[in-house]
């Protein structure tokens, strides 16, 4: 499915609030909306799988990661970043391993990203019933691989990943079985 990336401009400091969004032990939902109550921005960057299966997870990423801060109605004096820079921006920014563990900001972003996205992915479960999405989110667990295998993929797999990839293959190679062919048709493309 889709990657989500947000970022966020915040006018308090979130670091004393009584939650652990790195440990996401509570109300996902109610921390975003405390979280966006204390924002004077925010900002979402979403990456198709169109987009990922063109260019890669990494790059998709960098994309999405770009068109959320350039989309910020307010520029931010300083970007902090889980682990990597983002090219392409114009603000000043730092890179920290594990930062969403480090900095409640990264961390507070992070959280935001997942609501925004679990939210998607409900919303994308009713478009697409059968694939259980409201109940996997997207992730590639037991039950979804079945829907898929059952289903076949919509337009938010992505081709690439392996399931799906696999998925495709067998469709083809059906069409090519021996039960697939006339007798008057050649095997082959």
């Amino acid at each position: 499915g889709q990657l989500v990336w947000l970022n966020a401009i915040y006018g308090v400091d979130l670091s004393t609030y009584d939650w652990n969004p790195a440990g996401y032990s509570t109300d996902l939902q109610a921390m975003a909306r405390q979280i966006m109550d204390e924002s004077l921005a925010a900002a979402v960057g979403i990456a198709g799988p169109r987009e990922i299966d063109r260019i890669n997870i990494y790059w998709a990423t960098l994309g999405a990661m770009a068109r959320a801060v350039r989309r910020l109605r307010l520029r931010p004096e300083l970007v902090l970043v889980d682990a990597r820079t983002i090219p392409g921006i114009d603000e000043d920014q730092e890179a920290h391993v594990g930062g969403d563990g480090t900095f409640y900001q990264i961390a507070c972003a992070s959280l935001l990203a997942k609501t925004y996205r679990d939210r998607l992915m409900h919303r994308l479960d009713q478009r697409y019933p059968g694939y259980g999405f409201s109940h996997n989110l997207g992730y590639p667990t037991p039950g979804h691989r079945k829907a898929l295998r059952r289903l076949g993929p919509c337009w938010i797999h992505r081709r690439h990943y392996r399931g799906v990839a696999e998925w495709m293959q067998g469709d083809l190679d059906s069409l090519w079985s021996p039960e697939g062919q006339s007798e008057e048709r050649a095997p082959g493309p």
